[in-house]
């Protein structure tokens, strides 16, 4: 089983005994086997998406094999015209880049010293660093720490940082969730 144009196997294809209701498929070189095949004629059709179908009749010698080379032309399929119709889908569930928010339940585990502080959490993200153990400074993707805006219940924070290096000034019951921007933020921030 060949192109007729390029003279390669054509794998896959299906080759069908009609009259017996035997079916083989083109292994990878382009060969096909009926098995156990009476003598006399016998009605073959091949077929293959992309080509014209052929069916040949062959006549069959008894207790014999024959090899025979068939070769199949191309055809062009024809498809209606396809439109498509819709709007662009917007997931909600898709967050910005840089964007992570840390709900109650992580926030409970957050690394306390003396007091639960919750942007301590914030240090356990790829992009922030500590300045230190004492105080809750950070700096975020290579920014200094006068340069990131807090914001509690939409108010600005200016030094959100430990009180006399121990105590939060953010305590953490409540907060109920954290969410941080480390990169691509909107234009309001």
């Amino acid at each position: 089983m060949v192109d007729f144009e390029s003279g390669e196997p054509l794998p896959f294809a299906t080759a069908t005994a009609n009259e017996l209701k035997i079916h083989s498929i083109v292994n990878e070189k382009g060969y096909f086997l009926f098995p156990k095949v009476n003598a006399g004629m016998v009605s073959v059709t091949i077929e293959l998406i992309g080509f014209e179908g052929l069916t040949v009749e062959v006549f069959i010698l008894p207790d014999s094999s024959h090899e025979l080379t068939f070769a199949l032309h191309r055809m062009e399929v024809a498809l209606p015209e396809a439109k498509i119709v819709g709007e662009k889908y917007v997931s909600s569930r898709l967050s910005p880049a840089g964007y992570k928010r840390f709900d109650l339940d992580a926030l409970q585990y957050t690394p306390a010293g003396v007091m639960a502080d919750p942007l301590r959490i914030l240090y356990t993200l790829p992009g922030v660093a500590s300045t230190g153990d004492i105080n809750t400074k950070f700096f975020v993707r290579g920014g200094s720490n006068d340069q990131n805006l807090i914001l509690l219940e939409n108010i600005p924070i200016y030094n959100p940082f430990r009180s006399l290096g121990l105590f939060s000034t953010i305590d953490q019951d409540v907060v109920s969730a954290l969410e941080i921007y480390r990169g691509g933020f909107g234009a309001k921030y």
